[in-house]
């Protein structure tokens, strides 16, 4: 299981400075990692949420991932 609470809340421009990772690439780099069956949860009462569900619906597409729907405020996902 991995939790992405807080997708989009820290990354800056001033990261790139140091080569950071993207959220965007974060999120691929965790969902490569995560094994077949696994979830892959979002807090949607993030500060951050309306930017990250940006990221989160152009991942969607091609991660090899299923919504599994809601609970609560979290934002659930499975890996394929």
């Amino acid at each position: 299981m991995v939790t992405l609470f807080h997708l989009c809340e820290f990354r800056t421009e001033k990261n790139d400075a140091y080569g950071a990772l993207t959220d965007h690439q974060l999120l691929d780099m965790l969902t490569e990692k995560t094994l077949p069956g696994g979830y892959i949860l979002f807090y949607t009462k993030s500060f951050a949420f309306d930017s990250a569900l940006k990221i989160i619906k152009e991942w969607e597409l091609d991660s090899g991932v299923e919504e599994v729907g809601m609970h609560e405020s979290l934002l659930i996902y499975r890996k394929k």
